[in-house]
């Protein structure tokens, strides 16, 4: 009994070296060699600059710096990407001047979505961005105009889909929620 136990304490580490040879054999994975699977050639590229006119701050737009979300999923209303789970979706973060490159895209058609910090609502590009494998579409001219019915007079928190502004104590030991545990019956 005591010498099956040390056989077994041995035994893992020496299927675990099986199934790594197998992994080394296998490598490259058949589905690289797919026809389904799009090498980069198949693929194409969406290029361009995020602005936001945010007309309370400045009369002119402004890069939209690290906008944290840009991207392109299947056409849809503003704010659609959350919930679609059926197509590709493609993002990317913009560098502080609103430049964003997002690569190697399955070709389709999509719209692209985005938002912004402290900024609300969501941003979409108002026509539909078609890509071609092997293409790169540079987008020009996007401004996000959030709507407003005027200047904000109150606001709890920044609208940056954090609660990183917002306080939160260590709960006190009195008031935690402790899970019922049955006693064990023997």
């Amino acid at each position: 009994m005591k010498n099956q136990r040390a056989r077994r304490a041995i035994k893992p580490p020496e299927r675990h070296q099986d199934y790594l040879q197998k992994e080394e054999a296998d490598w490259p994975y058949n589905f690289l060699n797919s026809i389904e699977y799009l090498k980069s050639d198949q693929r194409g590229s969406i290029t361009g600059q995020l602005l936001v006119h945010n007309w309370l701050v400045s009369e002119q737009p402004m890069p939209a710096g690290s906008a944290y979300v840009v991207g392109l999923a299947p056409p849809g209303v503003a704010g659609s990407w959350k919930i679609e789970n059926k197509g590709y979706q493609f993002w990317t973060q913009t560098d502080e001047e609103g430049n964003f490159e997002i690569k190697n895209v399955i070709s389709g058609t999509y719209n692209l979505f985005g938002w912004v910090p402290g900024v609300v609502g969501d941003f979409k590009h108002a026509s539909d961005i078609t890509i071609n494998p092997g293409s790169s579409v540079k987008i020009v001219n996007l401004v996000f105009d959030p709507r407003r019915n005027g200047p904000t007079f109150w606001e709890i928190g920044i609208p940056d889909r954090t609660a990183a502004e917002f306080f939160i104590p260590d709960p006190n030991p009195k008031f935690k929620l402790h899970p019922y545990k049955l006693p064990i019956q023997k």
